[in-house]
């Protein structure tokens, strides 16, 4: 019964796989262009916090790509 179930699980997860890599980088590449978005509007407004949220988005952004990428 144990090993029917983890059976079940292993082949699950592997079924799963590509679409959460998919996911990964669409979600990296969306974070790539908010935090773009961000540094820009920082140009015209002067304010840290976009600043600081944008460097952010990009490098979360970065580090998602770029796993989803060397996972595949």
């Amino acid at each position: 019964m144990e090993r029917r179930i983890e059976s079940y699980i292993d082949n699950t997860l592997e079924n799963m796989a590509p679409q959460l890599y998919m996911l990964s980088v669409m979600l990296g590449v969306t974070l790539l262009l908010a935090g773009i978005l961000f540094l820009v509007w920082n140009v015209k407004k002067r304010n840290r916090i976009f600043n600081v949220v944008g460097i952010a988005c990009l490098g979360i952004g970065i580090l998602s790509v770029s796993s989803a990428f060397l996972q595949l």
